[in-house]
């Protein structure tokens, strides 16, 4: 891919020009699935680190809970 990027850098540089061919479709029906997904944004980080920081901090509570209890 890089070397494709390249030569085509070169041949404008130099000014040739490639080619090209237009097609032309009549009646043409496309379908497509897509999936929505949030941004990653630094907020919908920052909410993603945060939420899984008060499930560590919850569980890391019942451990030491756990444990306290188990030792005495």
């Amino acid at each position: 891919m890089v070397n494709k990027l390249l030569f085509i850098i070169l041949l404008y540089r130099v000014g040739i020009n490639l080619p090209t061919v237009e097609v032309r479709y009549q009646n043409l029906c496309v379908e497509a699935e897509c999936k929505i997904v949030t941004i990653p944004m630094l907020w919908n980080t920052l909410k993603e680190w945060i939420s899984v920081g008060n499930y560590l901090f919850f569980f890391s509570e019942l451990l030491v809970t756990f444990l306290k209890k188990s030792i005495f």
